[in-house]
Order: C-alpha cells, then structure tokens, then sequence
C-alpha cells in the first residue's frame, strides 16, 4: 500500500518452495515504482511481467516463478482497477461485487456453458490459472476495469486463500455487522483461518467516508457477478441465454491428476509449496478452444483523505494446484 499514492496491490506468488513469494516481492515493487514514475497501472504490471522475465533468463535460481495480481490506482475517488490471474477484487455498495473475472480454467467452463457456478466450488481443476506475471508461455493480457468509490463504500482486494474459504454470502454479512475496518479485515481473515484455510491470506480493505464534489463524474464499474440475497450465492451478471452443455468424456479425460497434499507448519514465515505439473495436450486444446469460443461470443496523484485502508496478511502453509507451461 502507498496511501500517497493511492495505490494498493495484492500479488500471490506461485511456481514453488520460495520462488512465489519472490515473485509476489518483486512484483509489488516494480509496479510501485513504475506508477511512481507516472505510468498507467496498466503498464506497471506489464512492466512487472517483463522485468518477472528477465530475472528468470539470467538466474537460474528464480526459473519458474511467477505471480497473480490485482492492483488498484486512486485518484481522489475515481478507481482504476488492473488484474493477471485469480486475484480479485470485490465493491461492497450495499451488496457484494464481483469486478474482476479470473483467468482460470472453470472460468472459460462456466462462460462456455459448461459449468455452473455453484459446481465451481468443487471442481477439481478449480485452481488451474491460465495466465500471470512471469509466465512465458504466451504473451500477458492485463485485465482493466474502473468506477468511482462513493460514501460508505468499500474495494477488498484479496488472494484465493480468503475467498475459497469465505464465501461471499459470509463476506456480505460480516461487513453488515462490523463498523470498525481494521476489526473487519481481521475477522474475514480470521475466518478464512477457522474454515481450515490452508493458502496465504491476504486481504486490503479500502473504505471511502465521502462522497465524490462532482456528482455527474461518479462512474460505476463493471460488475462481473453479484450476490443474490435470496439464494445466497453469486450470480452472473448476464443470464445465459442458450441451455447449459454437457462436455464429451473425451473432453473431460484427465491424464493428469492432482496430487498435492495438504501441509501445516508453525513456522511464522511465508511458505510457498505451490507445484507446476504439465496440461496434457487434450487439456491444453480444449482449454484454448474454450478460450476462443468465449472471446467471439463475448466481442460486441493522489487519493484524498477520506480514502481509508487496511491490509492484513495471514501466512500459513500454501497448497495451490496451479498450471503453466
């Protein structure tokens, strides 16, 4: 966080052992001094990208690392938001929304037709990413979303470790019963513990305590999903029109399956046991047709002070099922 700057950034490291959490240190910093020298937080993380790139050509030490991130520029109260990966960011507006979309394998499942987002919760490929910084297997694209942070209003910023294991439902009413930011960030993080939370937890809460001088400049942003009151559960913002498709069992054939175990350590540093493991090509075709089908369906300073934040990181053993080649 640099609150003189109105940035704050969450990146969760993969790529094994201590190479993720380099990754995620490095990454942070070339973003921060790139916004710093005045680029657009969209360059920053490319910068980042590149610089994740470099390192790994010329030490043999870092080859593998790579990182998520999602990142947010204040100006005043217009938000810039900027994303690689499975880290996300939600509005809370008196509801819970989504305002960033995962790059991930059930992702391009559920835009296709053929995952539901309730079934998204126990998949077994649920934490396969399909792209982040440092990875050289084709080139980046970094996702952008923006809008305006009114009165009472609220951005958190977090890595998977907090939202597998709280659902937004329990985010919904946590914020509902908690005034104090600093006892709310705790309790989400917290609970992310109490419900077995195995992954690095981070969270940065931003809260707004005024309203924008210009009305006619509030923007509202993109919002990928929202919470249904009713069901308890996130939904889509566009319903899908057509009916739902079952994938062929040649289609759904894993060669590979997961075999990560869970660890526990007392050891108060971070631990980073995230694994690669290699796609099959049927895995890897099915996932780039998937990936273009859904992208032709889809075709058509500083912050002020009313800007408050807070970040909590819980670091417990990682254990993240994550692919790239």
């Amino acid at each position: 966080m640099d609150e003189q700057l109105g940035l704050y950034v969450v990146a969760d490291g993969v790529g094994g052992l201590d190479k993720g959490e380099v990754a995620s240190r490095l990454a942070c910093e070339v973003i921060h001094d790139s916004v710093k020298s005045g680029n657009s937080i969209k360059k920053s993380l490319m910068a980042a990208h590149n610089f994740l790139i470099t390192e790994k050509k010329y030490n043999r030490s870092k080859q593998g690392m790579a990182t998520t991130v999602a990142a947010v520029m204040f100006t005043g109260n217009q938000y810039k938001v900027a994303w690689v990966g499975d880290t996300r960011v939600y509005l809370w507006d008196e509801n819970i929304k989504l305002l960033t979309k995962d790059d991930s394998y059930v992702e391009l499942l559920i835009e296709s037709g053929h995952l539901s987002l309730q079934e998204v919760e126990t998949h077994p490929d649920r934490h396969i990413i399909s792209q982040a910084l440092g990875i050289e297997r084709k080139k980046i694209e970094v996702h952008c979303n923006h809008g305006t942070l009114e009165k009472n209003q609220m951005l958190l910023i977090c890595s998977d470790g907090l939202y597998d294991m709280v659902p937004e439902e329990t985010i919904f009413s946590k914020i509902k019963r908690t005034k104090d930011l600093q006892k709310l960030t705790e309790n989400l993080v917290q609970s992310a513990v109490n419900n077995d939370g195995k992954d690095n937890i981070t969270l940065i809460t931003i809260l707004s305590h005024e309203n924008s001088e210009n009305s006619d400049s509030v923007t509202q942003p993109n919002v990928v999903r929202h919470l249904n009151n009713l069901t308890g559960h996130m939904q889509n913002e566009e319903v899908l029109t057509e009916p739902m498709t079952e994938l062929s069992n040649e289609d759904t054939e894993k060669t590979k399956k997961d075999k990560f175990a869970g660890v526990t350590v007392s050891d108060p540093q971070l631990i980073n046991q995230t694994k690669y493991h290699d796609l099959s090509e049927k895995d890897m075709e099915l996932l780039e047709t998937l990936s273009r089908r859904a992208k032709n369906e889809n075709s058509p300073t500083k912050s002020g002070n009313h800007i408050i934040a807070v970040i909590i990181v819980s670091a417990i053993a990682l254990v993240s099922l994550l692919l790239f080649r």
